[in-house]
């Protein structure tokens, strides 16, 4: 069991907007979904198959549609 059945991004990626981004937001959804810290969750390093990898440092303009 882990939060929300998935695994998300372990990578260095800074797409935000991506569907397996973990960041402040996830994490706290997290925690209250746990009812605390420490809330089990699955990472995986996607960077290597993903074609929406955007390294740390790489500046990246993203599009909202």
């Amino acid at each position: 069991m882990c939060y929300k059945d998935m695994s998300f991004c372990g990578s260095d990626c800074t797409k935000s907007s991506c569907i397996r981004h973990f960041g402040v937001a996830e994490k706290k959804a997290a925690e209250m979904w746990w009812g605390g810290p420490n809330a089990p969750v699955a990472f995986m390093d996607f960077s290597g198959s993903c074609p929406d990898y955007k390294p740390k440092g790489v500046c990246v303009k993203e599009t909202i549609q």
